[in-house]
């Protein structure tokens, strides 16, 4: 299992878009103190790791017009905070928000945290 490396400075926005940052603003929030993902607030005390995913799509006619209409096409993921056995989730959304909570996360965390998904979002270490 990987834990999310802690990093010096806080992730830019530059890469993106207004409405993503709005997205962000409305769906994430955290402070040294605590995180919140999808209203649901924990303390960093009780966050025990962090998850990421491909957001799996069925090959049909309803996928399709999810996929292409609904996402332009975009492939879409998830991120998800458990703390023992709740969890906050917040789905569909693209890469560069997940990567940019996740990455806020490491900024923030003041402990250690499991990451397990997909590679390359922050940096990670192999315990």
């Amino acid at each position: 299992m990987s834990t999310l490396v802690r990093l010096s400075k806080s992730p830019s926005t530059t890469d993106l878009t207004p409405e993503d940052t709005s997205f962000i603003d409305a769906h994430f929030q955290v402070t040294p103190r605590d995180v919140t993902l999808s209203d649901i607030t924990f303390t960093w005390d009780q966050v025990t790791e962090i998850e990421t995913a491909k957001a799996a799509r069925a090959k049909s006619p309803a996928g399709w017009f999810v996929k292409k209409i609904m996402f332009s096409g975009d492939e879409r993921y998830h991120v998800a905070i458990y703390a023992g056995r709740s969890e906050a989730v917040l789905p569909n959304t693209s890469l560069k928000i997940v990567q940019y909570i996740v990455q806020t996360i490491a900024y923030y965390a003041p402990k250690s945290i499991l990451y397990s998904g997909i590679e390359g979002v922050s940096p990670v270490s192999d315990e």
